[in-house]
């Protein structure tokens, strides 16, 4: 769930669409749809998701892919602002009007009157966090989103963003060498509150290692899984609201990631594949 809406386990998130340079935009609309046909019912995309010389580029890839699925109900849409592209830089711009500015842009890049969710991208160090919450706040309030949250952020740094609204969800990339990585996930998690976990398969650092494990070796043979499907499929169970995002540009990769919400692990095997995942990121 993401607050009333139901919404699909695994996301679909667009960035890798629109920064793969080999793909046109016909190709990447096509793939947009095969992930909605996989399944993937959330579709997380940014302003800072451009190319050089197309700002808002991958929301309205999504607009035209996806358009009458957002207006239907049946595609729910993430969005963030507050960092945008300029030429081959990322910058972030914190400021409650850079922020308000930010979500007129996405309303029309995604041809829609209010974002089911739009975030806070990340945190601008010269910015009080506390402005940059205040301005979704007012945004939700005008009615122009209609749930917010914040992106890249530390435990305290949630805390602050509460201290000034609701916040419905963190997007965070979940870090095994990180405690605090951990300690906004555990949080989050025991409130209940929806933990969109990008870059999912960067949990596992050396590869070759996982794969080849035992455990992991007859765990793939015995789900008839990839050991990438079974990554998502632990990421899963590490809380009720986890939601990993998954990108890619190959409409097999795409639909396996999807598929990986299928597989059910035992407490056992969770446990066994959490520590397979642990001494793979040593």
């Amino acid at each position: 769930m993401l607050g009333d809406l139901s919404v699909s386990s695994i996301a679909f998130g667009g960035a890798g669409l629109t920064f793969a340079e080999h793909l046109d935009d016909a190709r990447r609309e096509a793939l947009l749809r095969v992930a909605v046909d996989a399944g993937c019912t959330l579709i997380d995309t940014a302003l800072a998701y451009s190319t050089a010389d197309e700002r808002h580029h991958n929301e309205r890839l999504v607009a035209r892919a996806l358009g009458s699925s957002m207006r239907d109900g049946s595609v729910t849409v993430i969005s963030k602002g507050g960092h945008y592209r300029d030429g081959d830089r990322f910058p972030v711009d914190g400021r409650p009007e850079a922020i308000a500015a930010d979500c007129r842009g996405s309303l029309e890049a995604l041809g829609v009157d209010a974002i089911d969710l739009y975030l806070l991208h990340k945190p601008d160090p010269e910015v009080p966090l506390e402005e940059s919450v205040g301005a979704l706040a007012i945004l939700r309030e005008q009615g122009l989103v209609k749930r917010v949250g914040v992106s890249n952020v530390s435990r305290d740094e949630l805390g602050r963003a509460q201290s000034v609204t609701v916040i419905d969800a963190v997007e965070n990339r979940l870090d095994l060498a990180r405690h605090d990585s951990w300690a906004v996930l555990s949080y989050v998690t025991k409130i209940g509150m929806p933990y969109l976990a990008y870059s999912p398969l960067s949990v596992v650092s050396d590869w070759p290692r996982f794969s080849a494990s035992e455990f992991v070796t007859a765990l793939t043979a015995e789900r008839s899984a990839s050991p990438q499907q079974l990554v998502l499929a632990w990421l899963l169970v590490q809380g009720a609201t986890v939601i990993p995002i998954t990108g890619a540009t190959r409409e097999e990769t795409i639909r396996s990631s999807a598929a990986a919400s299928e597989i059910q692990l035992t407490a056992e095997q969770a446990v066994r594949l959490g520590d397979e995942i642990r001494a793979s990121a040593a």
